[in-house]
């Protein structure tokens, strides 16, 4: 039996997701970690157990929405209501969305260019060690760059009421998908300018269909308004604004993390220093190529702009990453095509290979030793392992059915089982031992001292230390009164 030919060509996507979700696999039962553990993953869990699955500021208290929109926890609940309430169950819709985000790179970057920076791109993108530790964590970043990336690809394609959808749910996913309603209303302005008829009926509705976004966010925060009495989370509020602040340093940590940082230094110089090359050699672009660099270079200084006012954690530019990928591998194709060999394959092959090497090196040694990036890489795992080994023994002592003081993340992963921490049943706390405790569990990374937020005179009676932090158990020699 033949294969039919589309399938035929569809066999190295196949082969790099099957890679893929196989490496993912292997870390698919690891408890939930920082910002799963303490929002996201309990977020979806509050909902299945007040029977409140939705989309509304209402289905789910400020302590776990944040004021964010619930698209995003919305899903997960519903996965995890029919799939189960495990760590392996979240986990899986993670490697889903990690899944469906390479497909839809492989789609746009072979629709917009060629399949040869369709396939390499994929795979470029499948190694990048914050594109490879979000596709296992529940987090809203890897749902929201599937949108963004399928939203951008719309723009570029004139597909406006497809656009209309695709940036609707990512707006409802997380704010910063602002950026698009921007960056259509930017293009569709470009395109009428240069057409004779600016005002006609159909550009206008071209721009309704571009901002139709801000109208479905605008009705979200009239709701919660309603519902919660503020628009706006009032801590990232006082978040922002000291943030505007430092604009300068924001913008320039932020291009440091997207830009250089993982090893995307390589990829850098290809995205801005070829374009160039070419323009100045008077190389052809098609339309289509020239509409991407146009669209896509607006869609970064857009993301720089917001990010600026909102920028604490490298996971929040995993939406660029994509694009990133896609621009730089396809400035290689134009080398490749530039020169004029024969054996294009070759001298496309043998850079893309050592970039994906690079990007994969990081990768695996994150989960070894080095510096600690969070979410950003595969060190998280550093931080559960230590925890997975503090709470395993507390759980074994006779004063673990007492109250006990914990900081985070410990107090966290003891509350529920479902966080993947404990075996038996959730632990009394008291966050920070502000209660009177006899026993405590404090986490730090390295390198800060400060692991007890109270002055309370203690001893350390049991020590777990791991990669970049460690887990003290103590007693103290006198409780607070």
């Amino acid at each position: 039996m033949t294969l039919p030919k589309y399938l035929i060509n569809k066999i190295p996507l196949g082969i790099i997701l099957l890679v893929f979700v196989f490496f993912k696999l292997q870390d698919i039962s690891l408890p939930y970690f920082w910002d799963e553990l303490g929002v996201y993953a309990p977020g979806a869990l509050k909902m299945i157990d007040n029977q409140s699955i939705g989309v509304l500021p209402i289905n789910l208290e400020p302590e776990y929405s944040r004021g964010h929109p619930l698209f995003f926890v919305f899903s997960q609940a519903v996965w995890m209501n029919i799939f189960g309430q495990s760590v392996v169950s979240g986990h899986s819709f993670s490697i889903l969305l990690g899944v469906l985000t390479l497909i839809a790179t492989y789609f746009t970057s072979n629709n917009l260019f060629d399949k040869r920076t369709a396939l390499f791109a994929t795979t470029l993108l499948a190694v990048q060690p914050i594109f490879y530790a979000l596709a296992g964590l529940i987090l809203p970043e890897m749902m929201l760059a599937l949108f963004v990336l399928l939203s951008v690809w719309a723009i570029i394609r004139q597909r406006w009421f497809l656009f209309f959808i695709l940036s609707s749910v990512a707006i409802m996913i997380k704010e910063s998908a602002i950026v698009l309603p921007a960056l259509a209303a930017m293009v569709v302005f470009a395109d009428a300018f240069k057409s004779e008829k600016f005002f006609s009926l159909q550009n206008t509705i071209k721009m309704f269909f571009a901002l139709g976004s801000l109208l479905v966010f605008g009705i979200f925060l009239l709701i919660q308004k309603e519902q919660n009495g503020w628009y706006f989370f009032p801590l990232h509020i006082n978040l922002m604004e000291h943030s505007a602040i430092n604009t300068y340093y924001k913008v320039k940590q932020i291009c440091d993390e997207v830009f250089y940082r993982q090893g995307r230094i390589y990829l850098s110089l290809l995205l801005f220093i070829l374009p160039v090359f070419f323009y100045l050699k008077n190389r052809n672009f098609s339309n289509i190529e020239k509409r991407s660099y146009f669209i896509v270079g607006l869609f970064f200084l857009l993301c720089l702009a917001f990010a600026a006012l909102n920028f604490y954690l490298m996971r929040y530019m995993l939406l660029m990453i994509p694009l990133i990928v896609i621009m730089a591998v396809h400035e290689l194709i134009k080398v490749s095509d530039f020169l004029g060999n024969r054996k294009k394959w070759l001298l496309i092959a043998a850079p893309a290979s050592i970039g994906i090497a690079i990007a994969a090196i990081y990768t695996m040694d994150s989960t070894k030793n080095g510096g600690y990036l969070g979410d950003a890489d595969m060190s998280y795992k550093h931080v559960i392992i230590v925890e997975q080994q503090a709470i395993s023994w507390v759980e074994q002592q006779p004063w673990a059915t007492e109250k006990i003081g914990a900081n985070f993340p410990i107090f966290q992963g003891i509350r529920d089982v479902r966080n993947g921490y404990l075996s038996k049943h959730p632990i009394i706390y008291s966050e920070n031992a502000i209660d009177t405790v006899k026993y405590g569990v404090f986490f730090q990374l390295f390198p800060n001292d400060a692991y007890l937020f109270v002055d309370r005179k203690h001893k350390i009676i049991k020590e777990f230390t791991g990669v970049v932090g460690s887990v003290k158990v103590l007693e103290f020699e006198k409780t607070n009164s």
